[in-house]
């Protein structure tokens, strides 16, 4: 069935996302995440750092310094990217994920994996004991922007969290 509708797909047809911007790949996830992109090959992966920043990147991963007070460098790095990862430390301004995701639907990115640490973020309500931040907003900013949202669970993240899934069930490693 896969090869049946592969087969009907116009020529030049790709079924995998290959502009990839990074927030945070330096960081305590984004550098796993980074890291596996890299492995799998298929991949042109631009990382977005402040101008301050002295987070070192692998070969391979092109870096483009940002001020995240100036909305039009936010946009100017994220033109042509398929796919904006943001995984900033949960100590980043709140406003920082907000400014990102609406420079993100300017410059036409049409996926958005935003930092999600749990629950779900257009509750509101449940979200505003949290440090998630401005859930109300994120997801307002989703709705107009009209971008295809994805919760992505950290389990994907197994080296991360000292995991190694075998099978279907995960083998805890000390």
């Amino acid at each position: 069935m896969a090869q049946e509708y592969a087969n009907k797909q116009p020529q030049g047809f790709k079924n995998h996302v290959e502009k990839v911007a990074i927030v945070g790949g330096g960081g305590q996830v984004g550098k796993f995440i980074v890291e596996e992109l890299l492995k799998i090959g298929k991949h042109k992966i631009t990382a977005l750092t402040r101008e301050d920043s002295a987070s070192k990147m692998p070969p391979g991963v092109e870096i483009k310094k940002v001020n995240y007070d100036d909305p039009l460098s936010l946009v100017e790095a994220l033109k042509g990217q398929e796919v904006l990862i943001i995984t900033m430390a949960v100590t980043a301004p709140k406003e920082q994920q907000t400014k990102l995701i609406e420079a993100a639907a300017a410059a036409n990115v049409p996926w958005v994996l935003p930092n999600e640490f749990g629950g779900n973020p257009t509750e509101v309500e449940m979200q505003k004991d949290t440090f998630i931040g401005e859930a109300q907003r994120m997801a307002l900013t989703l709705k107009i922007a009209l971008l295809l949202y994805m919760m992505m669970a950290t389990l994907a993240l197994t080296p991360a969290l000292g995991l190694k899934l075998v099978g279907q069930s995960p083998i805890f490693l000390a």
